[in-house]
């Protein structure tokens, strides 16, 4: 059946002294369709004056032009751009971007649409001193803060590029939001197999002896039923654990890199650096269970590690004394089952330079399937950890929901069932 893309209207309202940040803001909405359109089966069309309005006599002027174009009140998202300037003022007193925004701001109070997002620049004037102009123009435009709605929560950044990260994160967000408020998808249309193929008809026939799926993860046949799931004590003369990590993965296409490497104290632990670029998926690292053997939990309830962002930050330029970590558990049917509220958000568990107990609840709600690997389409359609496989850990800087950008280094060890 072909599914059809609902579109979404995002429009750009901004004075003309932040022309990069308006480029940036365009290359997000395309990072935003190209990662989550086809998950939630729509698209978001940027409208921006100088593109979507074609040279024309109207009567009510230049901005009687762009506002027949834009149609605020139909639309679904309008991004609102500052530094410098409010802008030129037009023949109601106003100016372009301030009336375009205050057209939105009594829409939403209508009707609860669009959604708006302000910005603002905060880095110093290029020149000094400012002229006449400039003063005049950032006098406005603090006088426009100050008369924003008082429901209005705006954002700042300092450089394009951090512009550029923002709005990625913020309209991801967004996109979510608006997608379940008018009741679309809201869960990726490829997280449910084909219904040819749905767990629901042939899983519960299976049985772990006669379908050991998890050995498709790298792991051996059999199992292991004790409380400890890695120690991270390497042994290469019985083979009991000959390598405490199944992979790393860095999305090399946006530049990231990933390594790993066991410290030999005691408790010996693994040291994972990782450099995540903007607008890139977060590097992970998949931590193999003893024996190469899956665990079974029985009446253990919650797999806990620690985790603390080491001292020697020194020897990481730029690095986070932060990290966030996203946690996934590969169980029995090499599902990949990850630990969050659903819909694609991971819980963040931040991690300082304090040793950090990470309890994660094996019978929660809070799981949700990962469809980008594993076997996704035969298995339980519920969370099933009874048997886990490999632990993958992402890391990364603050983001929205999932580790974001930044460089930095984590120190795990005695990853345990409780």
């Amino acid at each position: 059946m072909v599914q059809t893309k609902k579109h979404f209207r995002l429009i750009v309202a901004s004075p003309r002294d932040v022309e990069g940040e308006r480029d940036e803001l365009q290359a997000a909405v395309q990072d935003v369709n190209r990662w989550f359109g086809p998950d939630y089966g729509c698209h978001i069309d940027v409208l921006r004056w100088e593109t979507d309005v074609y040279p024309q006599l109207h009567i009510e002027g230049p901005q009687g032009a762009i506002d027949e174009t834009f149609k605020i009140h139909d639309s679904d998202v309008v991004v609102g751009i500052f530094w410098k300037r409010l802008g030129t003022r037009t023949p109601s007193g106003q100016t372009g971007t301030e009336h375009e925004l205050t057209l939105a701001f009594n829409s939403w109070k209508a009707r609860g649409s669009p959604q708006v997002m302000v910005f603002f620049k905060t880095s110093l004037l290029p020149t000094f001193p400012p002229s006449r102009d400039e003063l005049e123009q950032l006098s406005g435009l603090l006088d426009f803060q100050e008369r924003m709605p008082k429901e209005m929560h705006f954002g700042t950044f300092s450089s394009t590029q951090d512009f550029r990260i923002a709005v990625t994160n913020h309209l991801t967000q967004c996109l979510r939001d608006i997608v379940k408020r008018q009741g679309g998808a809201q869960i990726s249309l490829r997280s449910q197999p084909p219904q040819e193929h749905a767990a629901v008809k042939s899983w519960e026939s299976l049985r772990f002896a006669e379908a050991p799926l998890h050995t498709f993860s790298g792991l051996r046949v059999g199992s292991r039923d004790d409380d400890s799931f890695q120690d991270f004590r390497v042994d290469r003369h019985t083979y009991l654990n000959p390598n405490p990590v199944s992979f790393m993965w860095a999305d090399v296409y946006r530049g990231n890199t990933v390594s790993a490497m066991i410290m030999e104290k005691e408790p010996p632990e693994l040291h994972i650096s990782f450099d995540n670029k903007p607008r890139s998926y977060p590097s992970n690292v998949a931590i193999r269970p003893l024996q190469e053997r899956a665990l079974r939990t029985k009446n253990r309830t919650e797999l806990r590690f620690e985790a603390q962002v080491p001292d020697e930050l020194e020897e990481v330029t730029g690095a986070l004394d932060r990290v966030f970590l996203a946690v996934r558990i590969v169980n029995g049917w090499n599902q990949h089952w990850a630990h969050g509220p659903g819909n694609g958000t991971y819980r963040l568990i931040p991690v300082d330079q304090r040793w950090t107990t990470i309890a994660l609840p094996l019978e929660s709600d809070h799981w949700w399937r990962f469809t980008s690997d594993g076997n996704h389409c035969l298995g339980p359609i519920d969370p099933d950890l009874t048997l886990l496989g490999p632990v993958i850990l992402e890391f990364g800087g603050d983001g929205v929901g999932r580790p974001g950008p930044g460089r930095g280094r984590v120190a795990i060890r005695n990853f345990h069932l409780v």
